[in-house]
Parts: structure tokens; sequence; C-alpha cells
């Protein structure tokens, strides 16, 4: 677990994915999104 841990993205992190998608013009679709950590093993 505390491996797991060491490479979790917080949750601030998410949040900007989140609001990233969020703001898009009104013709832009984002249907999906994908978030890992950029530093994974």
């Amino acid at each position: 677990m505390r491996s797991y841990r060491r490479h979790a993205i917080t949750p601030e992190s998410i949040a900007e994915a989140v609001a990233y998608a969020l703001d898009q013009p009104s013709d832009v679709d984002v249907n999906e999104i994908v978030v890992h950590p950029a530093h994974q093993r």
C-alpha cells in the first residue's frame, strides 16, 4: 500500500483534469478522460 500511495495522484490534480474538460468550448465533446500518474513504474 505504501508503494501505491507514493504514486497516487492528488485530488487537486484530478480536479484540474476535470476542470480542463469542463472548460472546453461547447462545440468540443470530451467523452473520455484517462488520468494516470506521470511517474509510474
